[in-house]
């Protein structure tokens, strides 16, 4: 899923909440001050 652009302190927010979040990661993408978020399912390792 990617989320709009957004500044830093946007970004910072959505990368804090889901930073424990074991089954999602999230990425940064693009140039200069307005990103977007890109937040991907992890994979799960076998047990």
């Amino acid at each position: 899923m990617s989320l709009g652009q957004m500044n830093a302190n946007d970004r910072s927010v959505i990368h804090l909440a889901l930073k424990n979040d074991s089954d999602v990661k999230t990425h940064s993408v693009g140039e200069g001050f307005i990103k977007k978020i890109v937040i991907y399912p992890r994979r799960k390792r076998p047990a």
